[in-house]
């Protein structure tokens, strides 16, 4: 019973996943539009699933073929337009098998991920 225990205590430490803010800023002069050029974000990267993503002031395009994600988003003012075969994937994934480890109670070993 403590091994599961331990197990399940480990494998929700390693599936919680600290999330960040973005926003969306236009880059230089604020006149940007394109989602995939990181001097558009307020962090001058584009944004990862980890991110939670806000859009307020701007019209945001997501260009052709472009695969676009984030933790969440949220539109305030403005728009986010999709072209072509752009894709927008929005929400955390769920910790993959190879992001759980098997964890023996008498083990007293570090555990890398």
């Amino acid at each position: 019973m403590l091994k599961k225990l331990l197990f399940l205590t480990v494998l929700l430490t390693i599936g919680l996943t600290s999330f960040s803010q973005i926003t969306f800023d236009g880059g230089t002069g604020g006149t940007g539009t394109d989602w995939s050029v990181a001097e558009n974000w307020s962090s001058d990267v584009v944004p990862v699933i980890t991110d939670d993503v806000e859009i307020d002031g701007y019209d945001v395009t997501i260009t052709t073929a472009t695969t676009a994600v984030a933790a969440t988003v949220s539109i305030l003012t403005g728009t986010l337009t999709m072209e072509g075969a752009a894709t927008l994937t929005v929400g955390s994934p769920p910790p993959s098998s190879a992001d759980s480890k098997d964890v023996d109670a008498n083990d007293h070993k570090p555990i890398d991920k």
